[in-house]
């Protein structure tokens, strides 16, 4: 039966995805880009770092004589811009996915706590939410870098300390509803201990939105980080990032 119900579930995903070819174009797209990002170092025909002068600003589909024609040209010190993105789109998924990563858990926590506790707990938490929120992110995020530095790994902490409070603010509202369904009035009376009831009883319940949240803050935290290196308080030269190829 079991084996039944999973070939029925792919079934449905693969008719959903034939079905739909918006959703598959984009499949299609996203794929690839991870590909390309996963694979630089053997798909990439130049280095990402190599300055050539010579070759600077040349148009896209340039011939240099090296290899391979530039297929989107190359910028203002003669790198190879496709090469350049494929390293960049390494860096920024790996940002945004990270960022993601250490921001969920830290907001999915604080939510299922304030929710599932209440009280003064919940009003401690959830106003330190308010005030982050309050707090413009991305003018922020630049006052702190300006403080700590530039670099991959404070862009990291910065963003995660940043977008916490959307997981938290989400989680809490789920969490505020499920507290008072049987099931969990049931684990309680059964004598289950408060942490068992939110990481076995809740926690499940919470998942799907916050899987639903977490794509879209990858997008939001990808375009984060192109700003941030844009104004030069990000990723910095010679690495490459989709927000240092768009000022080069």
């Amino acid at each position: 039966m079991k084996t039944l119900s999973l070939s029925r579930r792919k079934q449905k995903i693969v008719a959903f995805f034939r079905g739909d070819v918006p959703v598959m174009l984009a499949v299609v797209f996203l794929g690839l880009v991870f590909v390309l990002a996963v694979g630089a170092d053997i798909l990439a025909p130049y280095s990402p770092t190599r300055v050539n002068l010579g070759l600077r600003n040349l148009p896209p589909l340039s011939q240099s004589g090296e290899g391979l024609p530039h297929l989107l040209g190359t910028d203002p010190v003669g790198r190879d811009i496709a090469t350049r993105l494929m390293y960049g789109a390494r860096v920024s998924l790996f940002i945004g996915f990270s960022t993601v990563a250490i921001a969920s858990v830290i907001g999915v926590t604080v939510g299922i706590v304030a929710g599932y506790k209440g009280g003064w707990i919940d009003q401690l938490l959830m106003r330190t939410v308010d005030v982050l929120l309050g707090i413009p992110g991305l003018l922020a995020a630049l006052f702190v870098l300006f403080v700590i530095g530039p670099g991959m790994r404070n862009l990291i902490v910065v963003l995660a300390a940043l977008r916490w409070t959307v997981y938290a603010r989400l989680t809490r509202g789920m969490v505020l509803s499920l507290r008072e369904e049987a099931f969990v009035r049931g684990a309680t009376a059964i004598g289950a201990s408060d942490f068992r009831i939110m990481r076995r009883h809740i926690l499940p319940n919470v998942v799907s939105p916050l899987i639903v949240l977490a794509t879209l803050e990858v997008g939001i935290m990808i375009l984060a980080e192109a700003g941030l290196s844009f104004l030069g308080f990000g990723i910095q030269q010679p690495d490459a990032s989709w927000g240092l190829e768009v000022s080069a």
